[in-house]
């Protein structure tokens, strides 16, 4: 969903063997477009936990992270 003013971005899709998750997506205004992170995921206990991190920039603005799940048959 985009909102006026707004950017929307998906960076990052994983793939494990035949299925893939989309791990990340960013939400930023024109003015400050977000720049790609660094993103590191495991499967502790695939598909029932995926655990990603990221640092975050300590002279960044705010920033809301959605991570989404989808698996592709």
């Amino acid at each position: 969903m985009f909102y006026r003013g707004s950017v929307m971005v998906a960076f990052l899709v994983f793939v494990l063997g035949s299925q893939a998750l989309d791990m990340l997506t960013t939400t930023a205004t024109p003015k400050d477009p977000p720049c790609a992170p660094t993103v590191s995921c495991w499967c502790s206990s695939y598909p029932n936990t995926t655990l990603c991190s990221w640092p975050q920039p300590s002279n960044s603005t705010p920033t809301r992270y959605i991570a989404t799940y989808r698996e592709r048959h």
